[in-house]
């Protein structure tokens, strides 16, 4: 333990690092200065703990408080002054102090448990803060994500088609017959330079689309997190899968090293325990500048170890990137903030990495030297408390090939019925409605659709409650419902619609994408498969050293 001692009295201080050394269970590491000036010039996460005293050559009283609050903001404080006064210590606590001793009236024993107490309550207090700022934030991505992901959804549409569409004027123009005259045979390589040009243009949107979509992905990700099925995992083949992911992009830039011990089974959600590994190996290869990979290299080390409480896995992700500085490592894991230039990032990886570490008990550290690179620490205790969900029979694989079939698409948002509308009509018959008390007459008047995609959050009668009055009157199409959303939805409104089979669809959404998964639970209807396939969880162990 790394205890901060601010008291301008030799005597005093003498006394109270003989206390702290006769309290052998502390272990305690102490570090003295005189003053508010000199505490100013620590680093701030070397500590765990100030003793302070209220009556320094520099400031006095409350003042003591507010100064090494601003110094140090993240370190619990226990005053320890000879000033007895009941409503100065009351005065104290309310400026932040976890505790307030009186100097001469403390024994070994009380000045052990006052430490403790002030650290346990400060890490409460600061679990619960960030559970508030996460759930504000969730509650704002959320927001944010359906607002941009239906614009988003349409636009992405319309540019798509765009781009089919210069294609084929493209291709058109070049199979014109080659006996035009000389002008006009200029004017022809005119226009294919225009239309080639403006191809580019369209793929430069389809660009800053997918950046769009990332971003809207990240929202919706922060907005969801603890929404997911649990499952009995092998960490070592979530790591695997999460180096799959990023391998492309990596081998150019560094060699991929895996230092893999058997490891025991982890209650989790595979899903986020991948987005961890994979935010962490992105953050890893943008650190490296691309065109040196056998000089650099990102390695990925994992083992177990016990403790009280249990077993712990350990994972280990280092990479010889250009380093983050210091100042900016004590920020790294807020929403938001980022190392990168502008554009290159969201400033929510590294944050939603950590927020999942902490939804799995666990924790993730950074250590990072500019220059040299960076070392990520992930630590998930087996025993975290999450219970692991029952699985699913796995329904055998279904094959063939979709017939063309009568689909109601459901959303307020005209621009995404009008994309989708067109796109999808080429293979199927399409009717579009603007909201849920509309498609719900269409039902029941003709109820002869096939598949209903429609949108879950919409004014008046939304997904939810369009499927749940599908249900009551017309049970044979409750399970015909694939849900799209910009936003997120409760796990249990989730789990109630996935259970008959729905899929839940996150927008912006390719309509190529859509098309392919309307096409795939048709032929799953039509064979009799209600259910949709899960993922299972891979639970075999592997272990050695394996060079990507």
């Amino acid at each position: 333990m790394n205890i901060l001692l601010i008291e301008d009295n030799p005597v005093d201080a003498q006394a109270i690092m003989l206390a702290l050394e006769r309290a052998q269970l502390l272990n305690a590491k102490v570090t003295h200065v005189e003053s508010l000036t000199e505490a100013a010039d620590v680093k701030p996460s070397t500590f765990d703990v100030i003793l302070l005293d209220l009556s320094l050559g520099d400031s006095h009283g409350l003042t003591s408080v507010r100064g090494a609050r601003s110094c140090l903001p993240m370190v619990p404080i226990v005053v320890l002054t000879a000033d007895r006064s009941e409503e100065l210590a009351f005065a104290a606590l309310r400026e932040g102090a976890q505790d307030y001793l009186f100097k001469g009236a403390y024994s070994v024993d009380t000045l052990t448990r006052s430490i403790r107490y002030a650290i346990e309550r400060h890490t409460l207090k600061t679990r619960l803060m960030r559970a508030d700022r996460l759930a504000a934030v969730g509650q704002l991505a959320a927001g944010v994500a359906h607002e941009v992901s239906n614009p988003a959804s349409f636009v992405l549409g319309n540019t798509l088609e765009l781009e089919k569409r210069f294609a084929e004027l493209s291709t058109l123009i070049r199979q014109l017959p080659a006996s035009f005259d000389a002008t006009t045979r200029a004017m022809v390589a005119e226009v294919l330079a225009q239309i080639t040009d403006a191809g580019r243009l369209v793929s430069e949107n389809l660009s800053g689309m997918d950046r769009i979509a990332t971003v809207t992905r990240e929202l919706q990700n922060y907005a969801r997190i603890g929404d997911g099925h649990i499952g009995l995992l092998s960490m070592n083949d979530i790591v695997k899968e999460a180096c799959r992911l990023v391998h492309s992009s990596l081998r150019h830039r560094a060699q991929l090293v895996l230092e893999l011990e058997p490891l025991p089974p982890l209650p989790g959600d595979r899903g986020r325990l991948e987005q961890l590994l994979t935010n962490l190996l992105v953050n890893a290869t943008q650190s490296i500048a691309p065109g040196q990979a056998a000089a650099n290299r990102v390695s990925i080390v994992s083992r177990s170890f016990r403790e009280a409480g249990g077993d712990v896995i350990e994972l280990v992700v280092e990479d010889t990137g250009c380093g983050i500085e210091p100042d900016r490592v004590e920020r790294i894991f807020e929403p938001f903030y980022t190392t990168k230039p502008k554009g290159q990032g969201t400033g929510l990886g590294l944050s939603l990495a950590a927020e999942i570490a902490r939804a799995h008990g666990g924790r993730l550290d950074c250590e990072s030297t500019v220059g040299e690179g960076t070392r990520f620490v992930v630590q998930l205790p087996c025993s975290n408390g999450l219970i692991v969900s029952a699985s699913a029979p796995t329904p055998p694989p279904v094959t063939g090939t979709a017939a063309r079939s009568r689909i109601l698409l459901v959303d307020d948002e005209p621009l995404i019925l009008e994309v989708f509308r067109a796109y999808l009509g080429e293979q199927h018959d399409v009717v579009a409605s603007g909201d849920g008390a509309e498609a719900l007459k269409l039902l029941v008047e003709g109820g002869d659709f096939d598949i209903v995609v429609c949108d879950f959050t919409m004014p008046g009668m939304d997904g939810a409650d369009l499927q749940a009055a599908v249900a009551r009157r017309m049970p044979h199409l409750a399970n015909r419902f694939l849900f799209c959303t910009g936003g997120a939805i409760t796990s249990s409104a989730r789990q109630a619609l996935e259970r008959l089979g729905n899929r839940v669809l996150f927008k912006p959404i390719r309509p190529a994408v859509l098309l392919e998964v309307i096409n795939t639970r048709l032929v799953e209807l039509n064979a009799g498969s209600g259910e949709p396939r899960p993922v299972p969880a891979n639970d075999t162990h592997s272990s050695g050293r394996e060079m990507f």
